[in-house]
C-alpha cells in the first residue's frame, strides 16, 4: 500500500507517494483534506515520525509531547491520479541540470508577456538541448537561453507558466530533473532523476497555449 500527500492550485499538482512498507504505516484506509495554513505549519514542525488520526470533520497529529487538532475541509478532492499520464509508452523524456534550468528561467522570464497574471515561457526540446524563451510582443522584446539536455526524440514545443515551473524545479531534490511530456496540449510531468527511498515525487503542470 501507499500514502499520498498531494497539493494543487488547479494548474500544478505535486504528489509525494510514500510506501507503507517503509516510512509510513497505517491501519486505516481513507483520505482527508487539510487547510493550506495548517499544511504550512505542519511542514515547519514535523521533523520525525508522527501519528495521525481523523474523522469526518477534524484531524489530529501527535508530535512528541504535543497534540495538534484542526478542522478538515469538506468536499471531495479532485481525482489527481487520473490527470497524470496513464500511457507511459507515449511519453517523451528529457533530463536537465536543475540549477542551469532555474537560472535559464530567471534570465528569460522578465522578457515574457504577461497574460492573466501569468508569464508564459516557450520551451523547445531538440536533440541534446533545451531552449527556454520569453517574448513580449507589445514592447518588441524577447530573450532566449539554451542549455544541454538529455533528449533524443523528435523536436517538441510547449508553453508553461514560468513562475510555477521555476518553483517546481526549485523544490525538487538532486542535481538533475526529468521532464516527461507527450505534446503541447497534454500535462508535463517533472520528477527528480533519482527518487528517494520509500518516496516517489511527481510534479505535474498544465501547459499554456502557444501563439501560432
Amino acid at each position: 500500500g501507499y500514502w499520498d500527500i498531494v497539493g494543487t492550485n488547479g494548474h500544478v499538482i505535486v504528489r509525494s507517494r510514500y510506501s507503507c512498507a517503509g516510512m509510513v504505516s497505517t491501519n486505516r484506509i481513507g483520505s482527508f483534506i487539510i487547510p493550506n495554513k495548517v499544511a504550512s505549519i505542519l511542514s515547519s514542525i514535523v521533523e520525525s515520525d508522527a501519528d495521525f488520526g481523523w474523522n469526518d470533520s477534524e484531524a489530529s497529529i501527535h508530535l512528541l509531547q504535543c497534540d495538534i487538532t484542526f478542522r478538515l475541509i469538506e468536499g471531495k478532492y479532485p481525482n489527481y491520479n487520473s490527470v497524470f499520464p496513464q500511457d507511459l509508452s507515449e511519453l517523451k523524456e528529457a533530463s536537465a541540470d536543475r540549477s542551469l534550468m532555474m537560472n535559464s528561467i530567471r534570465k528569460v522570464m522578465p522578457f515574457a508577456s504577461e497574460s492573466s497574471g501569468s508569464k508564459m515561457l516557450h520551451l523547445s526540446l531538440d536533440y541534446g538541448k533545451l531552449t527556454i524563451a520569453g517574448q513580449n510582443v507589445d514592447y518588441f522584446a524577447g530573450a532566449t537561453d539554451t542549455i544541454t539536455a538529455g533528449y533524443v526524440g523528435a523536436p517538441i514545443e510547449i508553453g508553461a507558466n514560468g513562475q510555477y515551473l521555476h518553483n517546481m524545479i526549485k523544490n525538487l531534490a538532486g542535481s538533475h530533473c526529468k521532464i516527461k511530456l507527450t505534446d503541447a496540449t497534454h500535462p508535463v510531468v517533472i520528477e527528480p532523476n533519482e527518487q528517494e527511498d520509500n518516496c516517489e515525487v511527481s510534479m505535474l503542470i498544465m501547459p499554456m497555449l502557444l501563439d501560432k
